[in-house]
């Protein structure tokens, strides 16, 4: 999880994926070590020609409000210029898998509240565009999984809502989030004017 832009993304996730790899490969070459069962180059290896990793697939889930301007790749942090395509063909790349959450436009194929929480993050600057979500999915809002709203909590517009979660949690154990965003936009309607009366008698 990601709420802000990694610059050195595709290094950081190569290293986590190839440390894996390497964790792998060593526990394999210690259990062929304890049962003398390797010879020749499979040996020197630790590893036999039967012998395979599980593969690691790492994805970034990017929650920020900017769009992400950062590499994609670990050729887009590279300094390749001067060098001719033939040589850069030969130069190892890694993408990363990108998720953004704010803009990704098909999240309704996930089948989990996951897709609840796209959907409200891609609107929680927009009042009108949100309660009309929060309407139109009404009945997976006012019991939604603790897990999704503690996403909405912490990359939302609306954060700290944990703080007086206990108000609204359901007898499921859900949390209905279409009464605590109500509540408070009216304590937000609440504040400005307490504050404009505020600044009233200050004039």
């Amino acid at each position: 999880n990601q709420s802000d832009i990694h610059y050195a993304m595709p290094v950081r996730i190569m290293s986590g994926d190839s440390a894996n790899y390497h964790n792998q490969w060593r526990k394999i070459a210690k259990i062929h070590k304890e049962h003398k069962d390797l010879t020749g180059m499979e040996f020197l290896s630790g590893f036999s020609k039967e012998d395979k990793l599980t593969p690691v697939s790492t994805i970034v889930v990017y929650f920020g409000a900017d769009p992400w301007d950062g590499p994609r790749c670990l050729k887009d942090m590279l300094d390749l210029k001067g060098l001719p395509q033939e040589m850069i063909d030969f130069i190892g790349d890694y993408p990363i898998n990108l998720l953004e959450v704010r803009n990704f436009s098909d999240y309704e194929i996930f089948q989990s509240d996951f897709k609840y929480v796209c959907g409200f993050l891609q609107r929680d600057r927009d009042a009108n565009a949100l309660q009309m979500y929060l309407a139109e999915n009404e009945e997976q809002f006012k019991n939604l999984a603790e897990d999704a709203f503690q996403l909405i909590d912490n990359y939302s517009n609306f954060g700290h809502l944990l703080e007086t979660r206990e108000l609204y949690q359901t007898e499921t154990g859900g949390i209905d989030m279409c009464k605590a965003i109500e509540d408070m936009i009216e304590n937000g309607k609440q504040m400005g004017i307490e504050l404009g009366m505020e600044r009233g008698l200050e004039c």
